[in-house]
């Protein structure tokens, strides 16, 4: 049998197979840097990695490069908008191929959609038996009164000097004892969320 031997130092290969390199020089040849062109970025000069390239053959911008380039770019769909026919047959098109249409959660309701969904006319609807302090407070007098009374305080807790953070109305004289003063910004104190709950256990203690 013909002996053979290593094709960069001559060393007599036994029991490779079909290799043409000893361990050694193969090690050494495929740690050689590769003869091949790495593309890199023309605004910061780094080397693309494998999946920029592949997205894009000729690549010129890595994708930081290229985010920044994007957001002076104005869009061209800018002020434009779809008709309400494309629109649609845009619906139609989600439906018929399974997609659910965008929902309308969040979205600010017309006063002829918010009658549609209150009072009797709401799924949930039991009678009417809210409470009296909820009514009250979702009135628009109410967080007028609210707003009113921490810009009077400098939204700071009157009890602890903490400005900011979650802050609470406190109605000085009861709430529930005291109706026609529910909304008299004098009747107004700014507390935080603990000086709040320590008040009301006091008093109620």
């Amino acid at each position: 049998m013909q002996e053979k031997h290593c094709i960069d130092c001559g060393k007599v290969l036994t029991g490779h197979g079909k290799s043409i390199r000893c361990h050694r020089c193969a090690a050494i040849h495929w740690r050689a840097p590769s003869k091949k062109t790495i593309p890199t970025c023309t605004d910061c000069g780094c080397s693309l990695s494998k999946t920029s390239v592949y997205r894009n053959p000729v690549p010129r911008r890595c994708p930081i490069c290229s985010g920044i380039a994007r957001r002076g770019r104005v869009s061209n769909w800018l002020g434009k908008t779809h008709s309400q026919e494309t629109i649609k047959k845009m619906r139609v098109s989600a439906i018929s191929r399974g997609i659910r249409p965008p929902s309308t959660t969040g979205l600010k309701k017309t006063a002829e959609q918010i009658i549609k969904i209150s009072g009797p006319n709401n799924h949930g609807w039991k009678g009417g038996i809210s409470k009296d302090r909820d009514k009250v407070e979702r009135t628009e007098a109410y967080k007028l009164w609210r707003t009113q009374v921490f810009a009077n305080d400098d939204y700071t807790c009157v009890s602890c000097g903490v400005r900011g953070g979650m802050i609470h109305a406190h109605h000085i004289l009861s709430f529930a004892k005291h109706p026609k003063l529910r909304t008299t910004t004098s009747n107004g104190a700014t507390m935080c969320v603990v000086c709040h709950r320590k008040l009301h256990r006091q008093l109620t203690a």
